[in-house]
């Protein structure tokens, strides 16, 4: 099982939403996200455009008790943004049109910079509970004051 780059978008500028679109019908996705934020921002992914009430999820932060969401209109990145610049994400995407689509996601984060300062940790899991159509977009789209800086990107590659 090879990976081979599905789709990618840099930002050349600021932004509240990277959309990486034409993603051929892959059964896996692997997705990089490399996020700097101007201001506070706050990432929330969408599939295929769908902002219905399609998404459940479960979340803990930095190893705490986890949580869950049902009914979203986004996979919701729960608490808090980030504000000094960063984070990264590697999720992995179960992409079978006629299945829910299941999600896992690690996510770095830093909100204040420097050594003296851990980053935070995500761990993520959740489900896209349409059951007739292949992921062929990803956006993932800030939902608070800040944007998305210069250089940020998201990139999925695919495999059978």
């Amino acid at each position: 099982m090879a990976w081979a780059k599905n789709g990618t978008t840099t930002l050349s500028g600021t932004a509240d939403v990277i959309t990486v679109d034409s993603l051929s019908d892959n059964k896996f996705l692997m997705i990089l996200n490399n996020v700097f934020s101007s201001g506070k921002a706050k990432l929330e992914p969408t599939l295929n455009n769908d902002t219905g009430s399609n998404y459940a999820a479960r979340y803990e932060l930095d190893g705490a008790t986890d949580a869950t969401l049902t009914s979203e209109v986004d996979f919701v990145n729960t608490t808090g943004g980030f504000t000094n610049g960063l984070t990264f994400h590697v999720q992995y995407l179960i992409n079978i049109s006629t299945e829910e689509k299941l999600l896992i996601s690690h996510s770095c984060e830093v909100e204040t910079t420097g050594a003296a300062t851990a980053p935070r940790r995500r761990e993520y899991v959740g489900k896209w509970v349409n059951t007739s159509d292949a992921v062929s977009r990803y956006d993932v789209v800030n939902v608070t004051t800040g944007d998305f800086a210069a250089d940020s990107n998201s990139t999925v590659l695919g495999t059978n």
